[in-house]
């Protein structure tokens, strides 16, 4: 994934990990960032993987929703 620095993506997204982070508006990044990927196979395949792992571990419903109960009950 390729997204920019706003927004709650740059929570999920780690730099050159599991996709990349640009600036707000920096088309030339973006097309570069882009350009990498699609020229890059093993570089998807690696930001994929690694994206994927994270999710399975970090991101489940159940997880999510513990989490989300959690702040609830702080302030309940």
């Amino acid at each position: 994934m390729v997204v920019t620095e706003t927004g709650g993506m740059p929570e999920i997204i780690k730099d050159g990990i599991n996709g990349y982070i640009i600036p707000v508006k920096d088309f030339e990044s973006l097309a570069s960032r882009i350009n990498c990927l699609l020229g890059n196979k093993e570089l998807r395949e690696r930001l994929g993987h690694t994206g994927r792992q994270m999710v399975e571990q970090q991101y489940t419903k159940e997880i999510v929703a513990e989490n989300t109960l959690r702040i609830y009950r702080k302030f309940c």
